[in-house]
């Protein structure tokens, strides 16, 4: 972890906020190592839940997180976590804000081509599926990172056009290839590419400059959804992780690719068909043409996307399907330069 980040809170009161929360008495606490959040698994004697508590987020935005879930969860079918109790750091035994929500049974997967090619298509027509409700979501009508203030969602910086939010998205993630900003790699492998993705992302014409709002949940990923098995239906049975951004839904679909097919199969031919029925699937699921939905902002998209993941490469690295870090940054450098001349392409 980067010298930044807070420290895990005291087992005990972990087991504080379980005997609160929780219905009888508490058989057990454990840590979840996973993610850039601290998690525990919390055991009682007549339920089973997961505390969630940030090492970096601050608080507004990181309780933003549960009431994105209970708003998903309320009007979607998609499946989330029910929240069980969200407490800001002066109501609670932390120092820190934390949410308990249920436990989902089923499997946790990683990694993408651990998977069958038969379950990878499942999983990317999930994925459309599950996007495509959310997107469907009433919002608010400004552009913005969703935080809470007074227990209520709000926009916060709210910006008058989605171009300059995204614009200011570009300059950060950008900056983080240069290795400034939290969870970047100690040392920046693509630091010689910030200035000319930079030049690519910032003011481009491409980006619109009012879509319809959308609720955007940015992180739809395989490390963020439980499994059923292999011929479960459905396959995802639960949505863990979304964080809240008002904006245009075409950058959560670049993201969800970018993590389910670029990343770990990119340079497949099964990738181009994964891409080809995420897509397809989306379009049908929102009553859109993809070629007319997937216009020319998409190859933005897809440039920020990859440079969000490339921020933290040494991070990324778990999730590709090659082990040789050399080979999964030559593929990444080809997959920008072909993003680039997309973007050039469009004006």
């Amino acid at each position: 972890m980067p010298d930044d980040a807070r420290d895990d809170p005291p087992l005990d009161t972990v087991r504080e906020v379980a005997r609160r929360v929780l219905d009888g008495p508490l058989r057990g606490v454990t840590r979840i190592e996973k993610g850039v959040n601290a998690l525990y698994r919390l055991d009682g004697e007549a339920e089973t839940a997961v505390l969630k508590t940030p090492l970096y987020a601050t608080e507004a935005a990181f309780l933003a997180e549960p009431a994105v879930l209970e708003r998903i969860g309320r009007g979607t079918p998609v499946p989330v976590p029910e929240v069980l109790a969200t407490l800001p750091a002066d109501d609670g035994p932390l120092d820190t804000p934390s949410y308990v929500m249920a436990f989902v049974e089923g499997r946790d997967v990683d990694h993408v081509p651990t998977l069958s090619p038969a379950t990878r298509d499942r999983l990317v027509r999930e994925a459309a599926t599950h996007l495509a409700a959310i997107h469907d979501l009433g919002t608010p009508d400004r552009y913005g990172q969703l935080t809470v203030e007074d227990g209520q969602l709000v926009v916060a910086p709210a910006f008058d056009s989605w171009c300059a939010q995204f614009d200011a998205m570009a300059e950060d993630v950008t900056a983080a290839l240069g290795g400034d900003g939290p969870l970047t790699d100690a040392e920046p492998r693509f630091a010689d590419l910030a200035s000319e993705v930079r030049a690519a992302l910032v003011d481009a014409s491409a980006v619109p400059e009012s879509p319809a709002p959308s609720l955007v949940v940015r992180d739809y990923r395989l490390a963020n959804l439980v499994l059923g098995g292999e011929d479960a239906d459905p396959l995802v049975r639960g949505v863990l992780d979304t964080s809240g951004l008002v904006g245009d839904a075409l950058l959560d679909v670049a993201k969800a690719e970018a993590a389910l097919v670029d990343l770990p199969l990119g340079g497949t031919d099964e990738a181009a068909t994964l891409r080809e029925t995420l897509r397809a699937t989306y379009a049908e699921r929102r009553g859109c043409d993809p070629d007319d939905l997937f216009d020319q902002r998409y190859p933005c998209y897809r440039l920020y996307a990859r440079a969000y993941r490339l921020k933290a490469f040494d991070y990324a690295m778990q999730f590709t399907r090659e082990t040789d870090a050399d080979a999964v940054a030559e593929r990444s450098r080809r997959f920008v330069a072909d993003r680039l001349a997309a973007v050039r392409a469009t004006g």
